[in-house]
């Protein structure tokens, strides 16, 4: 089992099987079993391992509130990161992977930031037993018909020619907030456990960014989605920026 995970990953870059049972488990044995809360009621084991599920992190009026901010918006298209081979320097570059529109979140950025910091303290840090150093400042992203990003992993590149991954960025974990349901398509989908969720009003999802939690954002085939992303770096992980001063883009956690 394990040799023809490892052949997967050499021919495509990713590993694709049952990560449930008891033998590839070991493959995310340093995180918590997978967990989902649905109406303050905690269900253990029912999602893969390392995924946070919180079904009612925001109700449906501050969505509401949220979304109704961003229509009146105007949006970017997003670029994808990667990290230059020869000069070791993070660059964006266009992916037609990647179909998604950032939100001017101008005026709502404090609002939003005090979510994500919540979800921090209340969530990821007892889950994943972890000292978070900061979190990326909140990203709204809105994906219209046709919006999609293909499988990725958040914080590594797969580099086809020496056939690894390479980690471009501090990334520990991944944090995504839902802000509607209103729309067709659009599921999140992680190809290594073959599990998809289909986002709903105020849910929250949180897992490791590296790139065991490969993923995609299906595409939205009517409507338009809204989320709130944002990434974790824990204390004693940097790799780029220690010694570094925050970059520009981190909210620290005190």
């Amino acid at each position: 089992m394990l040799g023809q995970i490892n052949d997967h990953l050499l021919a495509n870059g990713c590993y694709r099987t049952n990560l449930m049972s008891e033998t590839q488990r070991a493959i995310c044995s340093d995180v918590p079993a997978g967990t989902q809360i649905r109406n303050g009621q905690r269900e253990e084991a029912i999602v893969p391992p390392g995924i946070i599920i919180i079904r009612d992190f925001l109700n449906a009026e501050t969505c509401k509130q949220i979304t109704d901010f961003a229509d009146n918006k105007g949006g970017q298209i997003l670029q994808v990161m990667f990290r230059d081979p020869l000069t070791g320097e993070v660059k964006t570059q266009p992916d037609q992977g990647r179909k998604t529109e950032y939100v001017n979140i101008k005026g709502l950025e404090r609002d939003l930031s005090g979510l994500l910091e919540t979800a921090c303290r209340s969530i990821l840090t007892p889950h994943y037993q972890i000292d978070i150093e900061w979190y990326e400042k909140p990203t709204m992203l809105r994906y219209g018909p046709g919006g999609k990003y293909e499988h990725h992993s958040d914080s590594e590149n797969w580099d086809a020619v020496a056939r690894t991954w390479n980690r471009f960025c501090d990334r520990a974990y991944s944090l995504l907030i839902y802000l509607n349901e209103d729309f067709t398509g659009g599921s999140l989908y992680y190809q290594n456990f073959d599990f998809r969720l289909a986002p709903t009003t105020g849910t929250l999802v949180a897992f490791p960014s590296d790139h065991r939690y490969v993923h995609r954002a299906e595409p939205v085939a009517s409507g338009t989605r809204y989320a709130i992303v944002s990434w974790v770096v824990v204390k004693g992980r940097r790799s780029f920026t220690r010694g570094q001063p925050y970059p520009p883009h981190a909210v620290p956690l005190a």
